[in-house]
């Protein structure tokens, strides 16, 4: 037999590469850029020939000589070769546009779900000996100095489950702007006379110091009373101050002096039975009777007219036979054409003033009604004069601010008790103390002895205050004697000599409060009405202190305030201590500075 081929050599095994060396360059052919299953494969290196299938594909022919399923397995150098190919380091002409973001919110959630560790998936970069992962910023689109990130628009509806209602899409187009109607809403300012004066006067008030006294005494020398109801609003917020602040009653009294002096009543004092349109002034001559009113205003909800003049207007009023149909105001102002009284019959003229620029012809309004329902219709009417001049001096002394601020304090004066309610509420939580929880017994107790506090503060406040209106010679000395002796419950009388002596006018005995106000009034005007004129009074008067002084039915307190007038008369109504007043900045500065010294002294 043939002696057997010698085996061929072994193929000497290729030299390792290293790190720095570079792959050989081996000729290759160019790969046509055709669709992936036109592609033939390169050879299969020599090391995976006869190498078991992997498992089934699910592509089918993979190219020429292979099976289906077969899988192709490249090694290093060989797919090292390729990216020197310019094939394929260029981008074909042809082809889309495609990025890939790393992380996506895809494969983020599904990492979640299986329960990856985050990053790039499975927790591989937090191996041991691994970089760490570089945290993404807080803020995203929101960080500071960026701009807001723009809405979505994508119609999602915030929380809820799968299958969730998508509403409308976000309208992304041009706003038009709101167009302003004619008619549109508009804050009414309250500026009616009445509200602007009352703010006003609470304004100068809350600022009224010593040092501001005579700047803000003019300021209220100058607000233009306009009717009665403004006078008598004045008069009330400067009372109830005086009231709440009793050591300024003798800054509050020169108030009330000045404006005593320059208020004037000519604005709101009207002459009825003047007609303007037969006479140039007020003051002319004419027939009477005359009247005198102080609230007679055009602001009525409800007028006769229009008429073409006075005499039209005065017919449609005096004509009994025919009913004419009333009107609304509304917005029109009006002025005072004619106030007369005819047949009984208050008529008052009005005409229109129309606003500036706005042309028309004159037209008349009327108001009228019995005058024996004057009061009904709310007006203030007196009493007849023949003259003109008596019927006006007489107006205006019944309108003074002197006047009204008299009534006032007679009014506050007079009040029958005004513990009354107090006392009847008291009465009430007495039956109804015993049903009461502790906490609930203790709060009404302290609130109804706050209130009763509250009282008798406004009561020696008011006495107070009458008193320096009578220092200030507002208020005369008749009217100070007939205050002590309702007081006192007794009245002056003559005997049968002639001799004027007190006379008990009443049984009930005298309350509790108003001995304090006898004390606190005695201690205000004491030093001004103690003298040789009014002596006769002032001995009848503490004739009776001395007998009070020594009434064992009386409480100790008020026996001994009793006593301590006694000895301040005696001694010349000049108090042991001094009693707290009104200071100035600079006083109340001295005071603290001379505290100061007393107590590093001691």
């Amino acid at each position: 037999p043939a002696p057997a081929p010698a085996p061929a050599p072994a193929p000497a095994p290729a030299p390792a590469l290293k790190s720095a060396d570079k792959l050989p360059e081996l000729p290759l052919p160019p790969l046509p850029l055709k669709p992936a299953d036109n592609i033939t494969p390169l050879p299969d290196p020599p090391e995976e020939k006869g190498k078991k299938d992997m498992g089934k594909g699910k592509g089918g022919t993979v190219g020429k000589g292979r099976k289906q399923g077969q899988k192709i397995v490249y090694d290093k150098k060989l797919l090292m070769r390729l990216r020197e190919l310019d094939i394929c380091s260029e981008k074909p002409k042809d082809l889309e546009d495609m990025y890939i973001t790393p992380g996506g919110a895809k494969n983020a959630s599904s990492n979640r779900r299986r329960g990856g560790g985050g990053g790039d998936g499975g927790g591989g970069n937090w191996d041991r000996g691994a970089k760490q992962p570089k945290q993404k910023q807080q803020g995203g689109e929101w960080s500071r100095g960026k701009e807001a990130p723009k809405p979505r628009n994508d119609g999602r509806r915030g929380r809820g489950g799968r299958n969730q209602q998508q509403g409308p899409p976000l309208y992304d187009g041009p706003i038009v702007p709101l167009a302003k109607t004619a008619n549109r809403w508009m804050p009414i300012k309250d500026d009616s006379s009445l509200i602007i004066c009352e703010k006003k006067v609470k304004s100068l008030l809350n600022k009224m110091t010593i040092e501001k006294f005579q700047t803000l005494s003019k300021q209220f020398c100058e607000i233009h009373i306009e009717s009665f109801e403004m006078l008598e609003l004045i008069i009330a917020r400067v009372y109830e101050k005086a009231i709440d602040e009793p050591s300024f009653g003798g800054i509050y009294a020169e108030l009330c002096v000045m404006l005593s002096n320059q208020a004037s009543t000519k604005t709101f004092v009207k002459i009825v039975n003047y007609d303007t349109s037969k006479a140039s002034n007020a003051y002319d001559q004419q027939e009477g009777p005359f009247y005198w009113s102080s609230n007679i205003t055009t602001t009525d909800k409800e007028i006769v007219g229009p008429f073409n003049n006075v005499d039209e207007a005065v017919d449609a009023a005096l004509d009994v036979e025919n009913e004419y149909p009333r009107v609304e105001r509304g917005d029109m102002e009006m002025e005072i054409a004619s106030l007369l009284v005819e047949d009984d019959i208050f008529i008052k003229v009005m005409k229109r003033v129309r606003p500036k620029g706005e042309e028309g012809v004159e037209e008349f309004y009327a108001v009228f009604f019995d005058v024996d329902k004057a009061d009904q219709s709310g007006l203030k009417l007196s009493e007849p004069f023949d003259e003109i001049d008596a019927c006006l001096k007489n107006g205006e002394k019944m309108n003074s601010f002197r006047t009204c601020l008299l009534n006032k304090c007679q009014d506050e004066f007079q009040k029958q008790d005004i513990y009354a309610t107090w006392k009847e509420e008291f009465a009430t939580f007495e039956s109804k103390k015993a049903e009461m929880t502790e906490k609930d017994k203790v709060e009404r107790e302290e609130e109804l002895e706050m209130r009763r506090v509250k009282i008798k503060k406004q009561m020696l406040g008011n006495i107070a205050f009458i008193g320096n209106l009578f220092l200030k010679g507002l208020i005369k000395a008749n009217i100070m004697h007939k205050c002590i002796r309702h007081l006192f419950k007794v009245d002056c009388e003559k005997d049968a000599s002639g001799q004027e002596v007190l006379v008990r006018i009443s049984e009930d005995s005298i309350e509790e409060e108003d001995h304090e106000a006898l004390v606190k009034l005695f201690k205000t005007i004491g030093a001004t009405i103690d003298n040789k004129k009014h002596a006769k009074h002032m001995a009848q008067y503490f004739e009776k202190v001395r007998e009070l002084a020594r009434d064992k039915n009386l409480n100790s307190r008020l026996r001994f305030a009793y006593q301590d007038l006694i000895e301040l008369r005696n001694n010349r109504w000049v108090t042991r201590r001094k009693e707290e007043s009104a200071k100035s900045l600079a006083e109340i500065r001295k005071e603290a500075e001379r505290e100061e010294r007393r107590q590093q002294g001691g």
